[in-house]
């Protein structure tokens, strides 16, 4: 089988070899054992990548870098004109000897990817993975609405499978939930006991407001406030960073702030193998891969009940959902949990258990009988 992907993840030329976003080079990695030839079509950026970014490990992978298009100015919407006729060339030119065809929405690049599948009725086997948030539209931007749209009412046009991460509310039999995976190796650590002084806390995602950042920071000196000395890593890069790094530097007395920026890895294993907590106040999510990453590592997530979070902890029996934005109510959340200590570790093994659930090898089944050929 030849699977074409089509996604946004930035790629950049490293030492050598084209490098990508991390978590879709490894994901797309494990989906090339299924395939003959994985074709994966995405945006080439300038600069110098991440220490997120990795290398493609399957000899049976081919990238074919399009130009970046995007971004707030009026003159970057236009650059996504100029840009389409070019990505669909792309894409028209790969699917014609295409058996198959993922696109990974929502993205500018994915809304053409759409539009170029509606008017052609090859290849037949088509999913669709929707890793934004589903059942509602705050703070979604309209075409990331239209998208979503298109993709539950539309199956006529696209006449694909749509996976999501999770919803509230029943989905039509085109669309499934499927769980993101998190790793495909065991994990072999040494588990930080909860001490008696210091409390550690990781948010590892983008550093902006929407996201949680501030918050979290806020969360962090509020239980310092309460007695408990605290330690909050920050993973990450976002308009908030320098402001957040103003904060790192006048922390108060009892809390210890590093803002990292994006990690690598085995840097940020390292960080959720020492956090007792993930916290994720966000005001808009599917279901991150964060919270299911610490709860590979045994440490305990909250997060905003946004999204299908609150629907995946209860089905897991791990993590808390905060219906609540205030940060009084997450501070009091951790200290509920280390009140007293033996709480929050059977709450650990039990993220621990829970984690299990986002295999490599529960992921690839599903996968296979989305892409298994019909009739």
């Amino acid at each position: 089988m030849r699977l074409v992907v089509v996604s946004h993840t930035p790629h950049y030329r490293g030492a050598g070899d084209v490098v990508g976003w991390g978590p879709t080079v490894r994901e797309l990695d494990a989906l090339a054992s299924l395939t003959d030839e994985l074709v994966h079509i995405a945006p080439l950026h300038d600069g110098s990548p991440t220490n997120a970014c990795e290398s493609y490990r399957a000899e049976n992978v081919r990238f074919v870098p399009v130009s970046p298009a995007g971004g707030p100015q009026l003159r970057d919407k236009l650059g996504i004109v100029r840009a389409s006729c070019s990505w669909g060339r792309t894409i028209r030119r790969e699917l014609d000897t295409a058996d198959a065809v993922h696109v990974r929405c929502p993205a500018n690049i994915s809304a053409v990817t759409l539009l170029l599948l509606a008017t052609r009725s090859l290849p037949k086997r088509r999913w669709f993975k929707y890793a934004g948030t589903w059942d509602h539209d705050s703070g979604v931007p309209h075409s990331y609405r239209a998208q979503r749209w298109l993709l539950l009412h539309g199956k006529r046009l696209h006449r694909g499978i749509v996976t999501v991460p999770g919803s509230r509310y029943p989905l039509p039999e085109h669309v499934r939930h499927l769980r993101n995976p998190i790793r495909q190796d065991a994990i072999d650590f040494d588990r930080v006991d909860l001490p008696d002084g210091e409390v550690r806390l990781i948010f590892a995602g983008r550093l902006e407001r929407s996201k949680g950042a501030t918050t979290a920071y806020l969360v962090a000196q509020r239980i310092v406030d309460r007695g408990h000395a605290v330690r909050l890593d920050m993973a990450g890069e976002g308009p908030d960073r320098r402001a957040l790094q103003s904060l790192e530097a006048g922390a108060v007395d009892g809390l210890h702030v590093a803002v990292h920026g994006w990690l690598s890895r085995s840097e940020l294993d390292h960080l959720y193998a020492s956090a007792h907590f993930v916290l994720l106040p966000s005001l808009s999510e599917g279901f991150p891969k964060v919270l299911a990453e610490g709860m590979a590592f045994g440490a305990v997530p909250l997060a905003a009940d946004v999204g299908a979070i609150g629907q995946e902890f209860e089905a897991l029996d791990a993590g808390i959902a905060l219906e609540s934005s205030s940060v009084d109510d997450y501070a009091s959340a951790v200290i509920d949990l280390i009140t007293p200590p033996s709480r929050w570790a059977e709450a650990s093994r039990q993220c621990r258990r829970a984690s299990e659930a986002f295999s490599y090898r529960t992921y690839l089944e599903a996968v296979a009988e989305i892409l298994r050929p019909s009739g």
